[in-house]
């Protein structure tokens, strides 16, 4: 894909190695996604996660956010609202024109995610409990 060989994206992430975002996931359910990795350009924001889609019609634009509680609704909403007004990174010609899919990274959700332009992503829907 034309996103592997763009620098910095060229490097594999270790959310690439573990359970693959699937149908358990509202991200999912967008994808399925190529690798992922970390994106700065001079003094553009930095994204956390950006990844193509395996069919290259959508483009992943995430942030991962830590915090020892639980997210709440309200911080959840805020996240959201200053995410969806991020600028994307600037990419090339051939990559610019792709649907973006933002999407947020939480470890842990208080409750039930907002409805928002956002995907939120917990570490349960990564990882979930043991059956």
């Amino acid at each position: 894909s034309p996103l592997n060989r763009q620098s910095p994206l060229n490097r594999q992430s270790p959310l690439n190695r573990q359970r693959p975002l699937d149908r358990h996931c509202a991200l999912g359910q967008e994808g399925p996604w190529g690798p992922a990795s970390r994106w700065w350009q001079g003094s553009r924001p930095e994204w956390d996660i950006v990844s193509e889609s395996v069919d290259g019609r959508k483009l992943l634009l995430g942030e991962a956010k830590f915090s020892s509680k639980p997210f709440t609704t309200r911080k959840l909403q805020q996240l959201a609202r200053d995410l969806v007004t991020k600028e994307p990174p600037k990419l090339p010609a051939k990559l610019a024109k792709r649907d973006i899919v933002r999407a947020l990274f939480v470890p842990e959700l208080e409750d039930v995610a907002p409805e928002t332009d956002v995907v939120v992503v917990s570490g349960r829907d990564l990882i979930p409990p043991s059956a």
